[in-house]
């Protein structure tokens, strides 16, 4: 935490200090006035979890520099009943078979952001760094989202990976959204580029955390290949329609044959899986205040990508007893509708579904899968804005999930929560 503060503190004098150098003068100016071409340049991609621009920034007399700092105070109740998750998020991969008959309530600050924004102008383009904050309740304290810097198209640092459709996502109240997203966020070196005014594209090399089960003589290796994803984005009057690709190589390694238990290094055999994803996804405007979003997806070995399933290392799974892993096939998808009933009230609904290939063979049951088949995910939404900037929301969520052993018997367990909102952003 002190690190973390001294770090947001060099970042601040050193932006002041430069803006100063610049024009010896700073003044404060209210982004709502700016142009948006303006407010937004640099910030290329944004979830609507995330803080838009710093609504106040600094800039010198000249306006060749500006730094701000804003964010979104967020603060979220809920109540599971007939069936729990037993977590403050609603992720359907937690939700117990069978059935938890309980109930349970919570109080969250998860959705709580603070992000600092420099924009410097150069002779033809502008240098933007970004550093967003997520504030925690629990242990973790200050998470760091979105840390990176963008010029004439590059972006390096870590934020929302290229294999992403931010502009298709569902507005829900509950912060972890439907539960085939694909919104992870890790390092990355990217460009951007376009062709006119309709058409998008843009490819990135990525460095994501490694998810895969590990079991008996078999280790998860460190990456030797970066992800490559890449995206092609065509958009039109009444919306846009988004195709993406990610390529992956994955690496384990396996104890040779006869060599000891906690040998070293060199006495492990290296061994590479290739696995790839396919992503279709969009926003249509069927009027100027209804409109709908999707996305479908399918790959191997791309579980990591998915929201729902960034944690429950399937990216590859245990051959037993062999010193094979093979990559799971992922697949899913969600459709949402939202319509504004007036300028100040939304209403939304959002279905997901998303689910894995198990391999027949009974060699490759991996107990790290937990029987996990598939899961479904809906929410109804609606919104309210009680005064400027602040935000209340109210929304039903439903959930089951289903397993299958290797007996090929169906369990299921399922969920039900309210969930109410409270948000302020500045």
């Amino acid at each position: 935490m002190k690190k973390l503060s001294l770090i947001f503190a060099i970042v601040f004098l050193s932006f002041g200090l430069y803006a100063q150098n610049k024009s010896g003068k700073l003044k404060v100016i209210d982004t709502d006035t700016i142009i948006e071409k303006t407010r937004q340049r640099g910030y290329f991609q944004k979830a609507y979890v995330d803080p838009g621009d710093p609504r106040f920034m600094m800039t010198n007399t000249n306006n060749t520099f500006q730094f701000g700092i804003g964010g979104i105070i967020h603060a979220t109740s809920f109540f599971d009943f007939d069936g729990a998750t037993l977590n403050k998020d609603f992720i359907t991969w937690h939700i117990p078979v069978p059935t938890a008959n309980t109930t349970h309530f919570g109080l969250d600050m998860g959705g709580t952001r603070l992000i600092t924004k420099g924009v410097t102008k150069t002779k033809k383009h502008e240098i933007v760094a970004v550093l967003e904050l997520n504030v925690f309740t629990g242990s973790n304290a200050v998470n760091i989202r979105n840390a990176y810097v963008s010029y004439a198209g590059f972006t390096i640092g870590r934020t929302y990976s290229f294999f992403t459709d931010l502009d298709a996502g569902p507005l829900t109240v509950d912060n972890q959204g439907p539960n085939t997203q694909i919104s992870n966020r890790h390092p990355l070196i990217g460009y951007r580029g376009g062709i006119g005014k309709k058409i998008y594209w843009g490819a990135a090399v990525e460095n994501p955390d490694l998810k895969m089960s590990n079991y008996d003589s078999i280790n998860v290796d460190f990456q030797r290949v970066p992800d490559v994803a890449a995206f092609a984005q065509f958009h039109w009057k009444r919306g846009h329609v988004q195709l993406s690709q990610l390529f992956r190589c994955l690496s384990y390694l396996s104890l040779n044959t006869g060599a000891p238990v906690l040998n070293s290094y060199s006495d492990y055999e290296k061994n590479f899986v290739f696995g790839y994803g396919t992503a279709l996804s969009g926003k249509v405007y069927m009027t100027k205040k209804f409109f709908f979003t999707y996305q479908l997806v399918l790959g191997r070995g791309i579980s990591s990508y998915i929201q729902e399933l960034a944690e429950a290392k399937l990216d590859l799974v245990t051959c037993m007893g062999s010193k094979e892993m093979k990559p799971l096939t992922t697949y899913g998808g969600y459709l949402a509708f939202q319509y504004e009933f007036t300028p100040t009230v939304t209403a939304s609904m959002t279905f997901g579904s998303v689910a894995i290939n198990r391999y027949s063979d009974e060699n490759y049951f991996d107990v790290n899968i937990d029987n996990y088949k598939s899961s479904y995910y809906l929410a109804v939404s609606a919104f309210k804005e009680i005064f400027e900037h602040g935000l209340f929301g109210i929304e039903y969520l439903w959930g089951e999930r289903k397993n299958v052993d290797e007996f090929d018997c169906v369990a299921k367990g399922r969920s039900n929560r309210i969930d109410l909102m409270m948000k302020y952003t500045f």
